[in-house]
């Protein structure tokens, strides 16, 4: 296939811009990424706008086939996590190879890789006088980073994006289907710090009767969740809407098994892992750090200990509310004789999306041809700032179609993405924008 070769040779050097946005000393590689989406997208006659901003560059594009045609905004973002070959990789991270049917490198699902596959088809689609809707892109390089600046560019160039429909394809299909997402899971992301002394102090001569930062971290933690690991913070729940039953993914155990490397999955009774992570909220320790872990042993009581909480949210729950529960739970289980300090991120709404349009029906029809399966519905676990700000400012349908591979690693070691996917998502989008 032609246009496959085309889009190898090219994501090479998309993947190789190290556009870790968590890593500030890298925007010079933002900069090498929207220079190479300009001058790719220019030489058919789209018009690219570049905006700095606080953290890396926002890019934008636009092409018009024809005045009175519909037009569609599709969004991608250009930064990646973090990833080095000490991490585990079996190949440099920033360097794409090609094995056992898969393209590998990081970005190459999430979401530089599905992200240009639009770009690259819509190209073909120009030069081949079949493009039948108006187009313009937006790539942002802080989504990795929780979309900071992309709520107020939005805001501020909400004429710029003026659109019928929004599409966004970053993520995977579940259960080896087409997939149509319903929606994402807010976000709140924050530090609680817990001081027991004003120094760490010898374990021999203080060891079981002075206060312990750890422990009292540890007893904390214990305290959120009961013996089935559900959340006991008062009000969690309370605004969480019933189980949507009609959504029904197929879920085999023992692929979640090899994908994840787990040993089972510790749902809610009755509950599958698509609908708990899709349609409950959760609460997961991501970070926790105290004491001496270098050679050897110190043999003192930590004074300080450090624990990061990622909050996922669904909606019609408020993180605001949210917020305000945990810093109550906070108060009353935390003892006098503990300082602690809390902060935490600007927060994410969770959001759904109204998929009672003509255009979700219409990916839907065109997925269910190419891929020859039932096309499957999905709430997704995960967080995507952008479809929030995008409802809220510019409120025009969205249509989220994942391409990527569920064994794709995101955010993991090895990421990748199949090469079937991408052909598949080349026919998807030839057949959407061509006709």
């Amino acid at each position: 296939m032609q246009m496959l070769d085309e889009y190898k040779k090219l994501v090479k050097e998309l993947i190789s811009f190290k556009t870790v946005s968590a890593d500030t000393s890298l925007k010079g590689e933002a900069t090498k990424t929207v220079e190479f989406f300009s001058k790719y997208l220019e030489s058919v006659g789209f018009k690219t706008q570049t905006f700095e901003a606080e953290g890396n560059p926002v890019f934008f594009a636009e092409y018009v086939v024809n005045p009175n045609a519909e037009t569609c905004l599709i969004y991608g973002h250009y930064d990646v996590q973090p990833a080095s070959k000490e991490d585990g990789w079996d190949t440099e991270p920033f360097e794409v190879v090609e094995k056992e049917g898969k393209l590998f490198g990081r970005g190459i699902m999430d979401d530089k890789g599905q992200l240009f596959v639009h770009m690259i088809t819509i190209v073909n689609l120009i030069k081949e006088k079949k493009l039948k809707y108006n187009i313009k892109f937006i790539s942002e390089g802080n989504e990795e980073t929780g979309s900071e600046f992309i709520e107020g560019f939005i805001k501020e160039h909400k004429n710029l994006l003026k659109c019928d429909f929004i599409m966004i394809s970053d993520g995977e299909m579940s259960a080896g289907q087409p997939t149509i997402e319903l929606g994402t899971r807010g976000v709140i992301n924050c530090t609680l710090t817990f001081f027991s002394s004003n120094n760490d102090l010898h374990s021999g001569l203080y060891g079981g009767a002075a206060p312990s930062s750890v422990k009292e971290a540890i007893t904390f933690i214990n305290k959120i969740f009961d013996d089935e690991r559900k959340v006991m913070i008062e009000g969690f729940y309370e605004d969480v809407l019933p189980l949507d039953k009609s959504v029904m993914i197929p879920f085999d155990l023992e692929t979640y098994k090899k994908n994840t490397g787990t040993k089972t999955v510790l749902t809610e009774e009755g509950l599958d892992l698509y609908q708990q992570t899709g349609q409950k909220p959760s609460i997961e320790i991501t970070g926790f750090n105290s004491g001496y872990t270098g050679v050897g042993y110190r043999n003192s009581i930590p004074s300080k200990t450090t624990v990061k909480f990622n909050i996922r949210l669904v909606n019609n729950q408020v993180p605001e509310k949210i917020l305000s529960q945990l810093k109550k739970f906070i108060k009353e289980n935390i003892p006098d004789y503990i300082e602690y300090e809390f902060e935490s991120e600007a927060a994410t709404y969770p959001v759904r999306i109204n998929v009672d349009n003509k255009y979700v029906l219409k990916a839907k029809k065109i997925l269910s041809e190419i891929f020859n399966q039932e096309v499957l519905h999905r709430y997704v676990g995960g967080t995507e700032p952008v479809i929030v700000f995008f409802d809220q400012t510019l409120n025009k349908p969205q249509v989220l179609v994942p391409f990527a591979n569920e064994d794709g690693m995101m955010h993991g070691m090895n990421e990748n993405f199949a090469l079937k996917n991408i052909e598949k998502q080349m026919e998807f989008d030839e057949n959407f924008f061509g006709n």
